[in-house]
């Protein structure tokens, strides 16, 4: 894995958002209610949601390189301490 960030990154910007919208559409559309008057709905949710994660990320961003870091070079002082 070269940048766990960006992976950290997509799975909480990406993947979370079309995760919820997939599961609530059909959700409702088991239930049998109109698909396209939940989408709406949903669709604010999930602005919330990204607005929330992107303030999130904003002030967590710097302590997330950090703990990458110190993984690294916790990692490699591993590597060194076993050959």
């Amino acid at each position: 894995m070269k940048d766990p960030k960006k992976l950290i990154y997509a799975y909480f910007h990406l993947g979370t958002p079309l995760l919820y919208f997939l599961g609530y559409t059909a959700i409702q559309f088991f239930r049998g209610n109109p698909v396209a008057a939940s989408i709406p709905d949903t669709l604010s949710v999930i602005a919330i949601y990204s607005f929330i994660m992107n303030i999130m990320w904003l002030f967590y961003v710097d302590k997330l390189d950090k703990a990458i870091n110190n993984d690294r070079k916790n990692q490699t002082l591993n590597a060194r301490e076993n050959t």
